[in-house]
């Protein structure tokens, strides 16, 4: 009898392997699954109840087909570029939305009454956290695509002056771009005074007042406090409130954009962009927003980027982005 428990035993874990392995041993399910009834007969005239049920579950599992393959667990993005980055794949990126009928919107048309999103709708952010000089490698490109987008200042001259570059702003305004104000205020514990003399500052600098306000984030210790988390949401929680007092339409960090993809950055210092910034996905009546910091990006003459040969052509996430970007036609006149 002790050597029948000891061969149903060896038996089932052969079983047992057979089931793990299924790709690899269909030849030994068939073999066990053979030998499992004819010790199954065996069994039954020897009298063993409870070796006859652990056979009979084996051969349930052995007639089932085996399991498929679990999914590979999805590969975390990998890095497109590292800033300093080449102005060219914005355009790119652009394009690509464009030739996908992405329309884009600024926080005038957002915030305004009786707006419908779009079935593919964008709106484009440059947070100016440190190189107003560099509004114009964005904004020359979306002039020759017909396309408006949404630049915040800082007012405060904590990182630079922004007079020199007022009169600029105030063409931009002009054309239909939307200027908007990157608050520091979060940090000022009377933030609400601090707040007015910005959008004091602001009109007078620029003749107008902004209607749309985001939240500039300081780079990290010892700028960033440890709880910003908390100081953050407490400013948003006591202005969102207030904003038709203080004139404001509405705000980014508020309402009205479902989803960022971005420059992603530590500070000033560092910046980079995933694999699924080329290509995001965007749901229909939603608005989906990206976010760029002028001080990260260059014009750099790049060969594959700029003529979009060789290399580029067989990367797996850059070789949909150029074909789409591409694929529209090269001419666009400024509207």
């Amino acid at each position: 009898m002790i050597y029948l428990k000891l061969l149903v035993a060896w038996l089932l874990r052969t079983g047992i392997r057979a089931i793990t392995f299924p790709l690899k041993s269909a030849l030994a399910r068939r073999w066990v699954r053979a030998m499992l009834r004819r010790l199954h007969n065996i069994l039954i005239k020897a009298g063993l109840a409870a070796e006859i049920e652990k056979v009979r579950d084996a051969l349930a599992t052995l007639a089932s087909p085996p399991p498929p393959p679990e999914p590979p667990s999805p590969a975390t993005p990998g890095l497109i570029s590292v800033n300093p980055h080449n102005i060219r794949l914005y355009e790119l990126f652009l394009r690509a939305q464009l030739a996908q009928d992405g329309q884009f919107v600024t926080s005038d048309t957002l915030y305004g009454a009786g707006f419908q999103p779009p079935h593919r709708g964008l709106i484009l952010r440059h947070d100016v956290d440190y190189r107003p000089d560099k509004i114009p490698l964005f904004v020359d490109i979306e002039r020759q695509l017909g396309i408006r987008s949404d630049i915040h200042v800082i007012v405060d001259e904590s990182n630079y002056a922004l007079a020199p570059h007022a009169s600029y702003l105030r063409d931009l305004a002009a054309e239909g771009f939307c200027i908007g104000l990157h608050t520091t205020a979060p940090l000022v514990e009377d933030f609400f005074t601090h707040l007015r003399r910005e959008i004091e500052t602001f009109k007078n600098l620029l003749g107008f007042s902004p209607t749309v306000f985001s939240i500039h984030g300081p780079p990290g210790p010892p700028l960033r406090p440890p709880n910003w988390s908390e100081v953050r949401v407490n400013f948003l929680e006591r202005i969102g409130p207030r904003l038709a007092s203080f004139g404001f339409n509405g705000s980014h960090n508020i309402s009205g954009v479902s989803r960022w993809i971005e420059d992603t950055g530590v500070g000033g210092e560092f910046s980079y962009l995933k694999e699924d910034w080329v290509n995001p996905p965007i749901t229909p009546g939603a608005i989906l927003g990206v976010l760029t910091h002028p001080c990260h990006w260059i014009t750099w003459p790049c060969p594959w980027l700029s003529d979009a040969t060789d290399f580029s052509r067989e990367h797996p996430t850059l070789k949909p982005l150029l074909d789409k970007a591409l694929s529209r036609p090269q001419g666009d006149q400024p509207c």
